[in-house]
């Protein structure tokens, strides 16, 4: 296929604005192999027809809702080929963190197949953008992800309490300093990996160097009930690991026992600020007031809560509280290890929003916004590249979808798949395999 103009033709075209057209068509052109394209025209199949160029090539996607490539704002691909890690209900979260440290890759070249096999396990999911944390103090992940069709943000982990922040600081710039801050549509970020084991000096710090080189800054933040107690009292599961792994040390008890949330505890470091805040699962009225006014994006990962028992633990997230306080809430879908999915699937956040959905109560066009211009937002890309407008778009998916629902309604049916749409073909995620082109 060469860069002629192609119509694609649907059941329906859709983005966070609500249905386009349906039945709908997308005048298109691409000019790489990519899944990034220009969108000429959306609307409805006749007149777009009409205003396309004479020799446009055309393409019936049947009974698919072509949505825009999706964006998945919080992952860990370098876990990707650790696959699902049980967790003990005797240990709790601390002991599957300790499971996961051990089972997770150290060198370079597994590093580097495991973030590939997300990357491609993503784009069979309709991902075109992400945020993937690269892991712990290291920047093979980075560079991984760099070779894939993917774009957005790879955060670099930084950990370090007490005496230890200022020794982690120096550690973080020199790690930094012989990288490109941003190659082949991945910009490098930070991320401080939580408030339980960074200290508020290297929140600093790291806020510091994020402003000197202008990168995005992330963390996870109000995961679970142990990270409260941690913070709150000084004590528990989470201080039981950090000694045990040698990241407890004398500064480390200055750090907590006063009493805050997670979120409270934070407060200053994310003032003024537009940090990516993975999971907020516990928060309090107060931390849904200070999440309001500091400018945050919080990813939300629902699959992750259901595999931890989230909701029981410190009750349903308030994800909708935060959108009516004007938070930016976008999906991610954490790691594998902590999705029952099987080796073969896909990374996808439609995944998370027909979850979200399955519960009751979740609006299809609110779900659709979530899994791409939130999350857009949240990794600092430009918002109209997921949006079906004239210009370059970061790539579109063709989501099969059951007869007799409303479009957007359909797209969240458990049944349906998404299908990433390129020059070459639809990409087709196998069950036993590699996205095929068809």
């Amino acid at each position: 296929m060469n860069d002629q103009p192609l119509i694609l033709r649907a059941r329906a075209v859709a983005d966070d604005r609500g249905v386009i057209s349906a039945p709908g068509a997308l005048l298109v052109r691409w000019s790489g192999g990519g899944p990034a394209c220009e969108i000429l025209d959306a609307g409805p199949p006749e007149p777009v027809a009409r205003r396309a160029p004479a020799g446009a090539g055309r393409v019936d996607l049947g009974d698919a809702v072509v949505l825009p490539g999706l964006v998945n704002a919080h992952c860990h691909l370098d876990l990707t080929a650790v696959g699902a890690v049980p967790m003990d209900p005797a240990t709790g979260f601390a002991g599957w963190l300790g499971a996961v440290r051990r089972a997770r890759p150290r060198d370079h070249e597994d590093i580097r197949r495991s973030v590939l096999l997300g990357a491609e396990r993503s784009l069979a999911g309709g991902v075109v953008a992400i945020g993937d944390i690269a892991g712990d103090w290291s920047v093979d992940a980075v560079e991984a992800l760099r070779e894939s069709p993917l774009i957005g943000v790879s955060y670099v982990e930084c950990f370090g309490l007490g005496t230890v922040a200022e020794d982690a600081d120096r550690r973080l710039e020199g790690l930094i300093a012989g990288l490109t801050l941003f190659d082949r549509g991945v910009r490098l970020g930070i991320q401080p990996h939580a408030p339980y084991s960074a200290g508020l000096g290297l929140y600093a710090r790291a806020a510091d160097l994020a402003d000197r080189h202008d990168l995005p800054l992330a963390t996870h933040l109000a995961e679970s009930a142990a990270e409260r107690e941690l913070i709150a009292d000084g004590r528990g599961p989470m201080r039981d690991l950090l000694e045990s792994i040698g990241g407890w040390n004398a500064g480390a008890d200055a750090e907590f026992g006063r009493g805050a949330s997670p979120v409270e505890h934070l407060a200053h470091a994310l003032a003024g600020r537009r940090w990516l805040l993975a999971h907020c699962n516990d928060c309090t009225d107060r931390d849904l007031s200070i999440l309001s006014g500091s400018g945050a994006a919080v990813v939300y990962s629902p699959r992750s809560c259901v595999f931890f028992g989230r909701e029981a633990e410190v009750g349903p997230h308030r994800w909708r509280e935060m959108l009516d306080r004007g938070v930016t809430v976008a999906l991610g879908t954490d790691s594998a290890a902590s999705l029952a999915i099987g080796p073969g699937e896909p990374l996808s956040v439609l995944d998370e929003a027909k979850a979200l959905h399955a519960r009751g109560g979740a609006d299809p066009r609110t779900l659709l916004a979530m899994m791409t211009t939130h999350g857009a937002r949240a990794l600092a890309l430009p918002e109209d590249r997921f949006r079906f407008t004239p210009g370059p778009t970061a790539g579109i998916v063709a989501v099969d979808a059951p007869r007799g629902a409303d479009s957007l309604e359909a797209i969240l049916a458990p049944a349906s798949r998404p299908t990433l749409v390129t020059r070459h073909g639809t990409r087709r995620w196998e069950p036993n395999g590699p996205p095929a082109d068809h």
